[in-house]
């Protein structure tokens, strides 16, 4: 893809991505997954596709997410691969915990909640989408991080008992483009580590801030409802329930996971 075209197409260059991906830059785009998905084949294997607004970023089960014009960070990771990556249904998981470290290091105390929700206080500070092309290997990993939201901004989409941001959690406000930058790096860290060992290094990570530990947890899928108690993320990374009073083990793919009310 030439400079030519990047510029016909109304985005720019402003930065190095992952490994020698880079940063493409829009103003505004309504999904930057939708973007990302359309026009994979364009992209380098770690480019990010940023946009300063998203007005219908998307979550998991066709969920908005709500994306405040110049106080969050909204990018799509294009990942592509010359035959199926063995953990790409890890992908996720691995981005979670890049976003987690980040968190950390700028004094933002975050869980973790399966299948890849990053949470303070149990309220959602970062939200992950990874979704692949119907034909090929390509992934694209959506990532919309809460950085300077303001209260407001949530009550205007009524968050406000669900959301929250890094501002919001440390009254302090943060450089989008060097938190993004930060996020970058992290994620070429957890994603290699999971290329090049799998995911059991970044599970062991995982249990140290899993914010289902031991609770009591439904989770809701496709099929209905299941409650019981949380026992961990399996080796591949499904989540492990028990169920009933002996406490039969039920492993789940996929699904919305959420405490029991009052626990």
């Amino acid at each position: 893809m030439t400079d030519e075209k990047i510029l016909k197409t109304e985005f720019l260059i402003c930065g190095d991505g992952l490994w020698d991906g880079r940063v493409l830059w829009f103003s505004e785009l309504p999904s930057t997954n939708q973007w990302a998905l359309e026009h994979a084949g364009e992209c380098r294997h770690g480019d990010i596709v940023w946009a300063s607004r998203q007005p219908s970023g998307r979550g998991r089960f066709g969920r908005i997410w709500l994306s405040a014009s110049g106080r969050s960070l909204t990018f799509t990771v294009v990942l592509r691969y010359s035959s199926p990556f063995q953990w790409g249904a890890n992908v996720g998981q691995a981005a979670a915990i890049a976003v987690h470290r980040v968190l950390a290091e700028r004094g933002v105390a975050s869980q973790l909640k399966w299948p890849n929700d990053v949470m303070v206080e149990r309220k959602k500070i970062a939200g992950i989408l990874l979704e692949k092309l119907p034909s090929g290997n390509d992934l694209v990993l959506g990532i919309g991080l809460n950085v300077n939201t303001t209260e407001e901004d949530f009550a205007s989409g009524d968050l406000g008992d669900i959301a929250t941001s890094m501002f919001m959690a440390s009254a302090r406000e943060f450089a989008l483009r060097e938190i993004l930058d930060r996020l970058i790096r992290s994620l070429e860290s957890t994603l290699g580590t999971l290329a090049q060992n799998g995911p059991a290094d970044l599970f062991k990570e995982w249990r140290t801030c899993d914010g289902l530990e031991g609770q009591e947890i439904m989770i809701t899928t496709a099929q209905g409802v299941a409650l019981g108690r949380y026992a961990g993320i399996a080796e591949d990374g499904r989540l492990r329930l028990l169920v009933g009073p002996d406490k039969n083990e039920q492993l789940f793919w996929t699904g919305d996971a959420g405490w029991v009310r009052g626990r």
